[in-house]
């Protein structure tokens, strides 16, 4: 996706669309953020193709919107309370050991939220 195509339905739309173009187009995309892959089913679907029967869309936020939609959007959830928490609680650790504060990566549990963007595989 486009850089800066966050949140944005328009721009991810048309990266579809180049997508959609290539010799080889992909059976699967996901999606940054799931208003992203909301402009990406809309520019499948304008394509004439069938979600998911020729192409699979992923989104990632759960947002409420993903699971009104039609086709209703497989999508994953992070935890944003323990996110928010863990960020926090290491922004503190390094505003106050700053020197001794260690940089490292911090896995945040999800959870897929199925929907029916997604082939099943056989």
């Amino acid at each position: 996706m486009p850089r800066g195509s966050c949140n944005d339905p328009g721009l991810c739309a048309k990266a579809t669309r180049k997508l959609l173009q290539l010799e080889n187009r992909p059976d699967c995309i996901l999606f940054p953020d799931d208003y992203s892959a909301i402009g990406g089913i809309a520019a499948i679907t304008e394509a004439g193709l069938s979600i998911p029967d020729d192409i699979s869309v992923l989104g990632y936020d759960g947002i409420h919107l993903a699971s009104v939609i039609k086709p209703r959007l497989t999508t994953y959830k992070q935890d944003t309370v323990i996110l928010g928490k863990t960020a926090a609680a290491k922004l503190v650790e390094l505003i106050e050991h700053p020197k001794t504060a260690l940089l490292d990566r911090i896995i945040i549990p999800g959870r897929l939220l199925p929907g029916e963007t997604v082939k099943e595989l056989r």
